[in-house]
């Protein structure tokens, strides 16, 4: 038993180990906005917690919180959990864009936004 959750632990300590080692570019890092009407948010933080914009609710956006992971081709895929949904958006990151597909879009683009 004990032998197990030993195992258990390392396995544990590795994976996050594993996550932190994973580059994340840091152009990446901040809020992004859909370049068409919607100006659908999405945010992505440094320690993998992304936020995306699910519904709009007048002039706002109920964000969900989720994780991502970014490929070394520069592929992001996240998984977010809500209402009994799970969604798995992919993007794209390359040359300081933000690319994927969004409802019938077969592609949109995303704008970070300036700091202020």
């Amino acid at each position: 038993m004990k032998l197990m959750i030993a195992a258990c632990f390392v396995a544990l300590i590795s994976s996050a180990v594993c996550f932190a080692d994973e580059k994340i570019p840091e152009g990446l890092i901040g809020t992004w906005h859909s370049q068409d009407a919607d100006k659908q948010p999405i945010v992505f933080e440094k320690d993998g917690t992304f936020h995306y914009g699910w519904k709009k609710d007048g002039a706002d956006w109920k964000m969900v919180t989720g994780k991502f992971s970014i490929d070394p081709a520069g592929k992001i895929t996240a998984e977010l959990r809500t209402d009994g949904v799970v969604f798995k958006p992919w993007f794209k990151f390359k040359d300081g864009m933000v690319t994927g597909p969004r409802g019938p879009a077969p592609m949109v683009t995303w704008k970070k936004e300036e700091k202020k």
